[in-house]
This record gives structure tokens, C-alpha cells and sequence, in this order.
């Protein structure tokens, strides 16, 4: 995408004097015939203003479209692998489509075909993931491009078009009678398709394609006027300025030698003023630097000290970081001045690459920051360090591993098959797909994990945590909720202030908790849990299960193994419908205990009760002595033992219902 980015500056660069020339030739042109002029006289009366927003913005769809199905045909065809042959062919198929026209006036088809096509991408994901992990990363990278056109095409065309059938009319008269240029690129695509038709589309899909319409003639471009002669503006010899106008300069550093390595590189930054209007004035400047790393044994070290960054792996021996930053000023001076301190550098040596944002400290009120992205590719095998503070931290695709320490950031990692730590603080953080070991210490921000294969360790205060889907030992400890679902693995969890949740567990957990619920349900392993003032709800657990618990009840239905519940001022329900594996004891200090049994399970029972009553659902003789009451009770093939003892409490037999 960053490829694309620079490919459409450099185009609307290169065609901005040529488009100015030729918008005034157009002008200069005869009028069309009267009848043409009543024909658009016509289409322009039944076309709403939100008709045409709307078509622009599903024009634009296209055109990002077109300009994806060829950028990631090139890279597939550089791949030559039979991986990427159905990927291919899904490209093809758009292609063609688009060629054509057939979305034009039928936007419906083009969602249906977004979907059927992200479907089949997100198959082949799976099947490549362990065979073949460069089609597997430009075949994610496909799937999630289209998925995002795929949103704006739902959201920003479609439900519009839902809430009104003439408003579909207008799109399309739009789209045919005012959006020239769409035609234009079509009639790009087209020759595109025609110079890969041969090994593209007609080998590999084993289908006939349409005839592709002529291509219209294509109108003379104009002459491009001179460029100004360049105008040094400092004894730099490295740093040239080309005007382009009063509002606009474009900076541009030439390669040159770094610390201890030559390596070749460009950095070009621009840099616009603007009026906002109110005595405000605005600045944007955009930055691109770009640097070969030598080895994959040498680390990267990212430090973006504000503003959303995205790192992204890639196959290519090369960092290279674009930043956009926007600024706002009530003084021109200032505003001039804090755009010119932004700074990005991109720099080697031995021991490591750096990408380094300098922001300055600002002390104006009324000068500020309104927004900045970096967009940083690095080699996916070498191993990234990253410090990031107030805005989006996005970091997929690395192989060699992740050290992130950020502050009041949203923190989003997946696809890292190399040991991932954070340290962060005050931001929401969602990994996933990790393949390594994962280690986090966290403060007032929730944490999410899916789909991870590795050990776990987190340490987290004020916020929850949430784990699906993860395979390997997890240790957390935290003051805040906590949910564990669809887990392999021993689990150990110590809390304070949120409720602790486990389900399908297919392995051993260990939780300890005060003031708030644990609950286990499905556990396929041991169980413990130790609770303060904080009841305890255990569901099919099928090893051991061990709950020590104060002032608060204990619950526990379709245990499968052995018994070992305590409670100090709490109530203890337990059904048993299932034969225990061995010996069993449940004990209440100042609190009762109701016991269901099926009929079906095989048991001893024994029943003491001190200071307290016995009742029971099925005649047997309760034994009195002094303030104790005690009874025995066999049912089935003479079972394990299951001792229950009430001290200053009540026991109550019964019969499930």
C-alpha cells in the first residue's frame, strides 16, 4: 500500500501543471450541440446532491479496486509459486469484471463477489499458513485490503442505496453521464488485462473471457511545461527545494553515508501551509525515508513519540517509514516553525536500524498536533523494538519477535511467530495469532488474546483480561475481570476486584480470587479455586476439584473425579450425578450444606453434624451424641467414600429434582 501511496504522488506530481493546462483547453472548447447540452440538462435534474457523494464514493471503490487487482497480480506473478494460483485467478475474475463495466450498475454483484472472494482468500490462509508463509502473508495482506474496501463499499454505499430504490437510479445515471474518468480507468484496466491476458486469465482460469471492448482513443496529453530551475536555499549540498507554488515545498535528501555503513537510501519530505480559517493556519507535512538492512541478525528500533503507527513485515532487506502529520496554529510564524522541528529519520549502523520521530515540545495553547500516522514496512525476520505513546500501535507480520513499551496507546499485534513483551499503560491491547511466547505487564487497560500458540504471562491492574482460542501454560495476575475460553494448557490466575471465568479448559487451573465470583465450567483437568467474600460456581469439571472458600456460597453440579470443598460462612449446594474416582470430603464452618445424589451414582456416605441438624430425602438413622448427629448411608456397588461434616451448620440430604 505504501508502494501505491507513492506511485499516485508521484503521478499527481508529474500531472498537476499538465492537469491545469488542460482544464484550460476545455474551457476554450465549443459548447456541445443543443441537444447534447438538453440530454445533460436532463440527467443533471434527476441527480441529487447525495445521489452524486454517493457514486463518487462508489466510484472510488473501483478505482482503489482496479488499482489493487494490479498491484497484487504483479506481486503474485513475481511469487511463481502454484500457491498462489487460485489467489490469481480470483484476481482475474474481478479484473475482467471490472474491465467491462458489469459494476457499474450492479453494486449488489460486487459485494457478493467481495464476499465469495475473501471467503476463498481466508481458506487459502489456513492451507498455507504452515506450508508456504510468503503466500500466506501477501494472501492475508490481499484478503484484508478487500475486506476493508468491502466496509466502505457496505457502509458508506449501500445502506444508503438500501433506504431508497430511485436513489440507485441516480448512482447510475451518475456514474455513466458525469464520472468520466471512471471510463478512463477502465480503459486502463483493460489494456492491463490485455497485456497479462495471455498467462493470467486465459491459462490458468481454463474459462474463455468476453471479448474486451476497444479501447477508447485516449486524448493528446499536453506538453509538459519546464521545470523551474532548482533553488538552493542552504549550504546543504545534500538538500535541494523545488517550488511548486507560493503554499507548497517539496524537500528532497539524497542518498548519503550513515555511521559505519553506506547504505542507499532517499528521504523526501513536503510540507504545505494553508489557511483554516478564523486566524488559524494549518500545516501538513509528510515525511519518507527509507533504508537496506544488511542482516537479519541486526534489531530495529522504532520510536514514535505521538501519533497511530502501523509496522508491517515484508520480504524485502529494507526499512522504509512514511509519516503524516498534521498541525493547526493561531500564528502562521509558530505554525511554520513546529513543522519544520517535525522531523523523521530512518538511520544504520552495525549494531541496528533506527526510525526516529522528533516532535517538539509545545508550550503555545494555541498551537497543536491534530493528527499523525507512520506507516513503517521492515524485514519480517528481524527483530522489531518499538516505543509509541498517544495514538494506535498496529504491529503484524514478524517472525523475529516484538518489544513494545507504549503509553496511552490501543495496541493491536498478530501474526508474530517470535516472542512478543509489552509494557504499556492506560491503552487497550488485542493480540493475536501469536506463535511464540507472549509476556505483558499492563496498568488501566484491557487485554485480549486470541488464537495464540505459546506461554502466556500476564500482569495487569485495574482492567480485564480476556483469552479464546490459545494453546500453552498461562499465568495471570491481575485486579480486574478475567475470561478464559476455549483454552489448552495449565492455567494460573491470581485476582483481586473481578470476577474470574473459565470455560472449556483442556488442561489443569488454579484461581485465586477475593470479593468477586469464580466460575469453572468444562474443565478437562484438575481444579482448584481459594475465594474471599467471593462465591465459587463449578460446572463439569472432570479432574479433581479442591474449592476453599469464606462468607460466600459454593456450587457445584456434574463433578467427575473427587471432592475437596471447604467453606467458612458460606452455604455449600454440591450435585452428584456421576460416580467419584475416589475419596471425597465437603466440610462448612458456620454455614449449611445441601447435598442432591442421583440414584444412579455408586457411594459411600458419611454425614457428622455438630451443633447442627440432619435431614434426609431416603430413610436411614440419624445416630445422636451430646450436640452431634451423624449418619451412614451405601447405595450401588459400594462406591469411594464421601465424607460431609457440618460444624455449627445444618446438612440436608436430597434427591435431584
Amino acid at each position: 500500500m505504501i508502494q501505491a501511496a507513492l506511485k499516485l504522488k508521484k503521478v499527481l506530481l508529474t500531472f498537476m501543471p499538465m492537469m491545469t493546462i488542460a482544464g484550460l483547453a476545455f474551457a476554450q472548447t465549443a459548447p456541445p450541440p443543443p441537444e447534447d447540452l438538453e440530454e445533460r440538462r436532463k440527467s443533471r435534474i434527476v441527480v441529487s446532491a447525495k445521489a452524486q457523494e454517493v457514486a463518487q464514493d462508489y466510484a472510488d471503490v473501483l478505482t482503489e479496486l482496479e488499482d489493487l487487482t494490479i498491484d497484487y497480480s504483479e506481486v503474485l506473478a513475481e511469487l511463481n509459486s502454484k500457491s498462489v494460483r487460485s489467489q490469481r485467478k480470483l484476481l482475474t475474475k474481478l479484473g475482467v469484471r471490472l474491465a467491462k463495466g458489469t459494476y457499474h450498475d450492479d453494486i449488489d454483484l460486487l459485494i457478493s463477489d467481495l464476499e465469495s472472494t475473501t471467503r476463498d482468500l481466508r481458506k487459502q490462509e489456513r492451507e498455507l499458513r504452515e506450508n508456504d508463509r510468503k503466500a500466506y502473508r501477501v494472501t492475508k495482506s490481499l484478503r484484508r485490503d478487500i475486506e476493508a474496501l468491502e466496509t466502505v463499499l457496505l457502509y458508506d454505499v449501500d445502506e444508503y442505496l438500501d433506504l431508497e430504490d430511485m436513489l440507485k437510479h441516480e448512482v447510475v445515471i451518475y456514474l455513466r453521464e458525469a464520472h468520466l474518468e471512471l471510463d478512463e480507468m477502465m480503459a486502463e484496466l483493460r489494456t492491463e488485462l490485455q497485456v497479462l491476458g495471455d498467462s493470467m486469465a486465459l491459462i490458468e482460469l481454463g474459462w474463455e473471457i468476453s471479448e474486451i471492448p476497444d479501447i477508447p482513443e485516449m486524448p493528446k496529453i499536453p506538453e509538459i511545461p519546464e521545470i523551474p530551475e532548482v533553488i538552493f536555499l542552504s549550504d546543504d549540498p545534500d538538500t535541494v527545494i523545488l517550488p511548486t507554488s507560493s503554499e507548497t515545498l517539496l524537500v528532497y535528501h539524497y542518498p548519503r553515508q550513515t555511521d559505519n555503513v553506506t547504505s542507499e537510501r532517499r528521504q523526501v519530505t513536503t510540507a504545505r501551509l494553508y489557511g483554516k480559517g478564523a486566524g488559524t493556519t494549518g500545516a501538513m507535512k509528510e515525511l519518507d525515508d527509507s533504508v537496506k538492512v544488511p542482516s537479519i541478525a541486526i534489531p530495529i528500533f522504532v520510536n514514535s513519540p505521538t501519533g497511530d503507527v502501523q509496522i508491517t513485515g515484508w520480504d524485502r532487506a529494507m526499512v522504509r517509514a512514511e509519516l503524516l502529520v498534521e498541525v493547526s496554529s493561531n500564528s502562521r510564524s509558530r505554525a511554520t516553525k513546529l513543522v519544520e522541528q517535525i522531523q523523521l529519520e530512518v538511520s544504520s549502523t552495525q549494531n541496528e536500524i533506527r526510525v526516529d520521530v522528533t516532535v517538539p515540545k509545545i508550550t503555545d495553547p494555541g498551537t497543536a498536533i491534530d493528527g499523525s500516522r507512520m506507516e513503517i514496512m521492515v524485514p519480517f525476520e528481524n527483530k522489531l523494538n518499538c516505543n509509541g505513546s498517544f495514538g494506535l500501535m498496529n504491529i503484524s507480520d514478524i517472525e523475529g519477535g516484538v518489544t513494545l513499551h507504549a503509553d496511552n496507546s490501543l495496541i493491536v499485534v498478530d501474526e508474530v511467530s517470535g516472542p512478543v513483551a509489552i509494557a504499556a499503560n492506560m491503552g487497550d491491547m488485542s493480540l493475536s495469532d501469536i506463535e511464540a511466547d507472549i509476556s505483558i505487564q499492563s496498568e488501566f487497560a484491557p487485554i485480549a488474546i486470541s488464537d495464540c500458540v505459546g506461554q502466556i504471562t500476564i500482569k495487569n491492574t485495574f482492567a480485564a483480561v480476556e483469552l479464546s482460542g490459545c494453546t500453552g501454560s498461562t499465568n495471570i495476575r491481575n485486579s480486574g475481570e478475567v475470561r478464559v475460553v476455549d483454552q489448552e494448557g495449565e492455567i494460573s490466575i491470581t485476582n483481586t476486584g473481578g470476577r474470574i471465568e473459565v470455560r472449556d479448559l483442556e488442561g489443569d487451573v488454579t484461581a485465586v480470587n477475593s470479593h468477586y465470583p469464580i466460575v469453572y465450567d468444562g474443565i478437562s483437568g484438575k481444579a482448584e479455586a481459594s475465594n474471599q467474600t467471593g462465591s465459587v460456581l463449578a460446572l463439569n469439571v472432570v479432574g479433581p476439584l479442591t474449592i476453599n472458600s469464606t462468607h460466600a456460597p459454593i456450587t457445584v453440579r456434574r463433578a467427575h473425579s473427587t471432592l475437596d470443598l471447604t467453606n467458612k460462612l458460606g452455604h455449600i449446594d454440591v450435585l452428584i450425578n456421576n460416580d467419584l474416582e475416589g475419596p471425597s470430603q465437603i466440610f462448612s464452618d458456620h454455614g449449611s450444606i445441601e447435598l442432591s445424589i442421583s440414584e444412579k451414582v455408586d457411594l459411600r456416605l458419611k454425614a457428622n453434624s455438630i451443633h447442627g441438624l440432619i435431614s434426609c430425602a431416603w430413610p436411614v438413622d440419624i445416630i445422636e451424641s451430646n450436640n452431634a448427629k451423624k449418619i451412614e448411608y451405601s447405595q450401588g456397588n459400594d462406591g469411594p467414600l464421601l465424607t460431609v461434616t457440618g460444624q455449627s451448620g445444618n446438612i440436608k440430604l436430597v434427591r435431584p429434582h
